[in-house]
């Protein structure tokens, strides 16, 4: 019965991965979340009668590449997670990477506004790396079936 559920959880992500990679509306809405929560964080500084002077050009990536961090890393954790006892992290991994640099690639040609970019296929690995990180310090903490079986072999 619970087969399913990790496929079920790859599928999703591989969907909203889709998405969001080969979508033409989402840096404009991507840029409008940022500009409202620069506006929310000021408001939050006058509230509390606080400064933190943070430095938007000391960020050394842009917001598009934290972006693709986020989702990347975000779809390691989770299909990562979910496929744990029936894959191995590292080809969850590479098989991620390999989709973010297939859907890099689509951009150039199935969308009107976007491109491929060498920065946003970085941003992915680096996501999936950390993403990656996670996983196995999760599967460290908490063992999984495979891998109780795998150390008693």
């Amino acid at each position: 019965m619970r087969s399913w559920r990790p496929w079920l959880i790859g599928g999703t992500f591989a969907v909203v991965a889709v998405v969001l990679s080969l979508s033409d509306v989402v840096p404009v809405v991507l840029r409008g979340v940022l500009d409202a929560a620069i506006v929310f964080w000021r408001r939050f500084e006058l509230a509390f009668g606080i400064d933190l002077d943070i430095d938007q050009n000391a960020i050394p990536w842009s917001s598009d590449e934290i972006a693709h961090l986020v989702l990347w890393g975000g779809g390691m954790i989770l299909v990562g997670l979910a496929l744990r006892h029936r894959q191995r992290s590292d080809r969850v991994a590479v098989g991620l990477f390999g989709a973010s640099v297939l859907l890099e690639v689509l951009q150039a040609f199935v969308t009107a506004s976007r491109s491929l970019t060498l920065s946003d296929a970085a941003a992915n690995g680096l996501g999936i790396m950390l993403g990656l990180t996670v996983v196995v310090v999760a599967d460290l903490v908490m063992p999984s079936a495979r891998s109780s079986a795998e150390a008693h072999a």
